[in-house]
């Protein structure tokens, strides 16, 4: 029997519906005992000549991986962002790789508005104070009524504005691919990445990685940022030049910072930016609540069982490497 290996947790955990999805295409389901995984060799021993779909999440899927699965097919990503699959490599083995954009939009939204709030007013610096037996005051910054910034007006940062209005936020845009309709029903002002950062007093991050937004927030458009503003970082670490972020935060001209994604996944404890107080971070978990989990699952069954199970599948916007015929 033909399977799919599951290589990430999240799949099917808030319903068995997109496993039953496969089973019923008549594909075995394999899932990956062992997490995390953060180098591709850990899932080798889980490869045959009959995987023919993978299903991950952050899990690297690179070119070793593929040569060593003879009948891998398709490559089904849990989520959005494709950076830690080898899509050069894919396209030169004829596999597919597909996405789920938008399937976890709103629960990524929630939670890095919830960052933002968290990090302004400090309510995890406040919770530690009081298990720890104090009754501390903690003074923090409005977010009512302040400019939020976002980079990134896709699926995630169209739910981030749709949320600042209801805190009447003055909201700033800046993304290449600019959505004119969606800007104008929720007054979301065009602007180019350097005025949106002068004049931001939140900046929150919902830009895919890729070579040209990698370390697009280095020690520059820090330093144009305004001074005790706040960095929200809940799409790649990459796009961050953490080092430099850290130096920002260290110096007081910026006076906070809510990281969820960072450069090198699993943090190191030891990590100099995990020990500033006015840090909130989170381990790579904005889209983690069950809604987007099973939305996600669902959509990335359907995209495996699509691309295997139709004779010519028609192209989709999703499927973002085909073979290369």
């Amino acid at each position: 029997m033909k399977k799919v290996l599951i290589t990430t947790p999240s799949f099917g955990k808030f319903s068995r519906e997109p496993v039953e999805i496969l089973e019923n295409a008549g594909f075995e389901v394999v899932r990956v005992k062992e997490h995390p995984i953060s180098e591709e060799e850990e899932l080798l021993p889980y490869i045959d000549d009959e995987v023919v779909a993978i299903i991950n999440g952050l899990e690297p899927v690179g070119r070793g991986l593929m040569e060593a699965a003879k009948g891998l097919r398709v490559i089904a990503k849990h989520g959005a962002g494709v950076n830690n699959i080898d899509l050069e490599a894919a396209k030169e083995h004829q596999i597919y790789v597909a996405n789920t954009p938008g399937a976890n939009k709103e629960g990524v939204a929630d939670f890095a508005f919830g960052l933002m709030l968290a990090v302004a007013r400090k309510i995890p610096q406040a919770d530690r104070s009081m298990r720890e037996g104090e009754w501390n005051g903690f003074f923090g910054s409005s977010v009512y009524g302040r400019a939020l910034g976002i980079i990134g007006m896709g699926a995630i940062g169209k739910c981030m504005a749709v949320r600042a209005e209801g805190f009447q936020m003055k909201i700033l845009g800046y993304d290449p691919f600019w959505d004119e309709d969606f800007a104008r029903e929720h007054g979301v002002i065009r602007c180019t990445l350097e005025d949106l950062l002068k004049e931001a007093d939140y900046v929150t991050i919902h830009a895919p990685l890729m070579k040209a937004t990698e370390h697009m927030i280095d020690a520059p458009q820090l330093a144009m940022m305004k001074t005790g503003s706040f960095l929200i970082n809940a799409a790649r670490g990459e796009i961050v030049n953490e080092k430099a972020l850290y130096e920002a935060l260290v110096s007081g001209h910026l006076a906070g910072a809510a990281i969820d994604a960072f450069t090198c996944e699993p943090v190191d404890s030891n990590e100099p930016i995990l020990k500033l107080e006015q840090v909130v971070v989170s381990p790579h978990i904005a889209s983690y609540n069950d809604e987007a989990m099973n939305s996600c699952s669902l959509y990335a069954a359907k995209n495996v069982v699509a691309l295997l199970c139709q004779p010519k599948p028609e192209k989709k916007p999703n499927w973002v490497v085909v073979d290369a015929d």
